[in-house]
């Protein structure tokens, strides 16, 4: 049985959420990139995997290949490239140009110094209460996506240098998956605009020990409720994908979750609301991958 306890505090900031948090998890994001990966032509299959190779071959570790992730026993850089965005949340994009011995360029400098960890999420505030949305709460918003990931475009479309667009181009694909994730773009929140950090701050189910939550809300929709077990992208018509221009419609994006808010927080402990959880999430993971794909079918051409 699931039981549900929201979690307010005197002040919250979103400075403190965890650095462990992620937009779906291990398993959607992989699942997310390996399906774009069979989705693109040749050509631009090639690139896309260049990339990810390179990256890997710079940074990359073998942790990403388990057993209990078996794609990426035989897919290791582009796993790595789904997930590499997560191992450098403590640092700021100038520091990871410097360690690929790059410069800067100036384009990018307004987002250089921010913590990447701030980049994976966007906040609407959602009024439990109410079902309204709290304008005045927008100055607690540290979330920094909507704001970066047309910065991160922009700049992978100038770049020359390979590791740097390896760079760009997994941020890039990690974020347009993370805000579709819908709990990555509110939080349930009340007029003092106290909230519960997308989800984190709502108890699914009880730990062992008192106090102790062993799944949040935030983490059920990661992991799309049990959904990513039996996941499989269902592709378009072969050319809608190539004939679709990519719309960086980022707030459009925002609008699509907050439209969930009602029915995520409808929170009870029934076989309905995993169901509703499992069918929501891979349909967004969906969306995530075919605006990826349409990114993708452009900007490597």
């Amino acid at each position: 049985m699931f039981s549900i306890r929201v979690v307010w505090c005197c002040v919250l900031l979103f400075g403190m959420l965890p650095s462990k948090v992620l937009g779906w998890n291990v398993k959607g994001h992989t699942l997310a990139v390996l399906a774009i990966d069979q989705q693109l032509e040749i050509s631009q299959q090639h690139q896309y995997r260049q990339l990810a190779d390179t990256l890997y071959t710079l940074n990359g570790s073998p942790s990403v290949a388990s057993k209990r992730n078996l794609p990426c026993l035989v897919a290791q850089s582009l796993c790595y490239f789904a997930l590499w965005p997560e191992t450098v949340r403590d640092k700021t994009l100038r520091q990871l140009y410097a360690k690929s011995a790059l410069e800067i360029p100036s384009s990018l400098h307004l987002i250089a110094d921010i913590p990447t960890r701030f980049w994976h999420y966007h906040n609407v505030f959602y009024d439990i209460a109410t079902g309204n949305q709290l304008s005045g709460c927008l100055w607690a918003n540290e979330g920094k996506l909507v704001t970066v990931l047309p910065e991160l475009v922009m700049r992978f479309e100038q770049a020359n240098a390979v590791p740097e667009k390896a760079m760009l181009l997994s941020f890039i694909v990690h974020l347009i998956t993370d805000i579709h994730q819908p709990l990555h773009a509110f939080s349930g929140s009340n007029v003092e605009c106290q909230h519960d950090r997308g989800g984190n701050g709502v108890c699914v189910t009880r730990g062992g020990r008192a106090k102790h939550c062993a799944l949040n809300l935030h983490q059920l929709w990661d992991r799309g409720a049990g959904a990513w077990e039996d996941f499989a992208y269902r592709a378009q018509a072969p050319s809608d994908n190539k004939v679709q221009p990519f719309d960086m419609r980022i707030e459009q994006w925002v609008v699509e979750s907050v439209g969930l808010a009602k029915g995520i927080y409808e929170f009870d402990e029934t076989e309905r609301y995993r169901l509703f959880v499992q069918s929501q999430a891979s349909e967004k993971l969906a969306k995530a991958i075919d605006r990826t794909l349409q990114y993708l079918n452009q900007s490597l051409n």
